[in-house]
Formats: C-alpha cells, structure tokens, sequence
C-alpha cells in the first residue's frame, strides 16, 4: 500500500489488476440475494474472496424487500461509502443509481456505482459493457 497526493487530498493506493495503480475507497456492496433464482445469495463467497483477495475495503448487505436497494444505497453516501455497488441484475441496478441520485439532489458528495452483473436481467452491465459474473466484475472496481 501507498500513498497517492491529488491536490491537497492524500489517498491510499494499491497495485491493483495487470499491475494497474487503484485508488482505494470504501465500497457499499448491495446484493439482492433472490437474483436469479439465488444466485445473487450463492455468488456471495467468491464475491468476499475476490473482494477480500485484491484489499477492497466493502462493507456488503443483503436487500430484504422490493426497493430496498434504493434505501441502502442511499444511506451509504452520507455514511461515508463513496462506491456503491449493485450485485444483481437490472433491477438492482436501477434501485442503487435511484438511491445515488436521490443522495446527490438531498447536496450529498456524489458516489461512484459500480456493478456486479449476476441477474437474470443484465441489459444495463451490457449496455455498459460490463461483464457478467463475479470475478468480471470485480476486475472492473479495481
């Protein structure tokens, strides 16, 4: 671990995938569990030993009802989490980013989302060009 300078600011930094320098932040891992029939809730371990692998430091949580994405996201910018990862498909993906802008029009610092494609519905990581599956997605947080 090193340090990186940007200004006045001093950020932690890490060699992270293929070597590359990664700023590191505080990651807000939302999973909906019933993803794709459970995949969501069983693609968990390999998610924290990815995460926990390459120094992420997350905090990860399970979304218990509809829309509840939108609530944890949400929460997690004034809680200090300046990524806010969805790990489901386009549904959860469309509550995290409405979470985030609700966060930014309540003067909140604006976060970065990041994306965990493990749903039934991927139209968004596609779109985006993100890949499915765990360890796709964890490569592209670094």
């Amino acid at each position: 671990m090193s340090e990186v300078h940007i200004g006045s600011q001093t950020l932690r930094s890490c060699e992270g995938f293929r070597g590359r320098t990664r700023i590191l932040s505080n990651y807000k891992i939302i999973v909906k569990p019933v993803s794709k029939r459970g995949t969501g809730a069983r693609s968990v371990p390999q998610l924290k030993g990815e995460l926990s692998r390459d120094a992420f430091d997350f905090n990860l949580v399970y979304t218990e009802r509809p829309w509840h994405a939108v609530e944890l996201s949400k929460q997690a910018v004034p809680n200090g989490f300046d990524t806010v990862v969805s790990v489901g498909g386009d549904g959860t993906a469309n509550e995290v980013l409405s979470g985030l802008m609700q966060a930014k029009r309540e003067s909140f610092e604006p976060a970065v989302m990041g994306l965990i494609s493990v749903g039934r519905g991927n139209d968004v990581a596609f779109g985006m060009n993100v890949p499915g599956g765990v360890e796709a997605g964890c490569q592209i947080l670094q």
